[in-house]
């Protein structure tokens, strides 16, 4: 199966063609036959001449060409066969590598039978160009093709998109799944580098899980690899803590492909405090015609005493009173729940033995780390 683009994007080309140009070696001046989705249509087209076709597409998605008995032009030294595709604005959707701005076709030299694989990213109607190329018999007579052409179409509507901005984010009920593509709007085949942003409203603080499946990592440093971010409610990007990004580019997670165990990717954050918060998910370069999963939960972390990080704000304490408390800092929106400090205030009525005791207590067994003490 052809396939009209690379798994990592390419150069862009600027459209620059002057309008005889097109007319020469793009989009047809004869009319435009309606070419049926998943149909087979047969087509007929006269030596170095041109037969077009309206294709209507509901709504983003994959188009597989099926063609049938073409017969190509194997020279590159005379008018050889090839393949336009335009979009409503008369640009091209793709050229590929033989292509040019001058003569921006997709495809060329086609089999018997030939699959060439289309990706559109949004819905609206496309021209499809057959051009056959300077084709004739033995007595160098101009001959006629003779074809079938089918478009087999794969959508992947998104139900979230257009969501690809902290304005346009797509709110996640927490506890419930959801789906859609890694497949960006465009009215080109340039697909990749979806953005997708959600928006969440956690009511304390506590452990945010989010599991994502058949999602298309992208495992090469060397190309626009996937990755996860995390915004607090002002779009603030939240670093730090179990971060793997930096300070320039501060994601949460990167390269999201599936466990081994579970077949899914699991993104935790321990989120410090209450309030509404932003969740991105760059596609990069992957792509796919097939829906990612993502389902989320959320684990409370509902420590009524805070905030007592300070003298100020200490609890006061009963004698004899058993109390329930987190080892977790709860100040402003961060991913940063260690360090946390718990003041606690008492009235001692004489002199005596001040005895505290404590169950389920974490402690920090190491003398170059911030281990945990208690201090009077």
């Amino acid at each position: 199966m052809r396939q009209v683009e690379t798994q990592y994007p390419p150069t862009r080309l600027l459209w620059l063609v002057p309008f005889m140009l097109i007319m020469l070696f793009g989009a047809s001046s004869a009319a435009q036959t309606l070419l049926p989705l998943n149909t087979e249509v047969s087509g007929a087209v006269a030596s170095s001449d041109t037969v077009s076709y309206l294709l209507e597409l509901p709504t983003p998605g994959e188009i597989n060409l099926h063609i049938t008995g073409w017969v190509a032009t194997l020279n590159w030294g005379i008018d050889y066969d090839r393949v336009y595709m335009t979009n409503a604005s008369g640009d091209p959707v793709w050229i590929e590598e033989f292509g040019s701005e001058t003569d921006p076709f997709l495809s060329h030299m086609l089999s018997d039978p030939d699959d060439i694989v289309i990706r559109i990213g949004q819905a609206g109607n496309y021209v499809l160009d057959l051009h056959s190329g300077d084709y004739r018999n033995t007595s160098g007579d101009p001959l006629t093709q003779q074809f079938t052409i089918t478009a087999a179409f794969v959508s992947t509507a998104d139900v979230h998109e257009v969501n690809d901005t902290p304005e346009a984010a797509r709110s996640l009920e927490i506890g419930a799944t959801t789906s859609g593509y890694q497949w960006r709007v465009t009215p080109t085949s340039e697909v990749w580098n979806d953005e997708e942003y959600f928006t969440f409203n956690v009511p304390t603080p506590g452990v945010f899980t989010w599991h994502l499946s058949n999602w298309t990592a992208t495992l090469n440093w060397s190309a626009d690899f996937d990755r996860m971010y995390l915004y607090d409610t002002s779009g603030a990007a939240i670093f730090g803590g179990t971060s793997t990004g930096s300070q320039t580019d501060p994601y949460l997670r990167h390269m999201l492909y599936s466990d081994t165990q579970t077949e899914e990717c699991t993104i935790t954050a321990n989120l410090t405090g209450p309030g509404i918060y932003y969740a991105r998910f760059h596609s990069g370069s992957g792509y796919s015609i097939d829906p990612w999963s993502l389902s989320t939960e959320f684990l409370q972390v509902d420590d009524d005493h805070e905030p007592n990080d300070s003298v100020e704000t200490a609890t006061i304490t009963e004698n004899g009173v058993e109390m329930e408390a987190w080892q977790w800092k709860s100040v402003g929106q961060t991913i940063e729940a260690q360090g946390d400090d718990d003041f606690y205030a008492f009235t001692a009525l004489g002199a005596g033995v001040l005895t505290v005791s404590m169950t389920e207590w974490i402690s920090t067994y190491n003398w170059g780390a911030d281990y945990d003490r208690l201090q009077l």
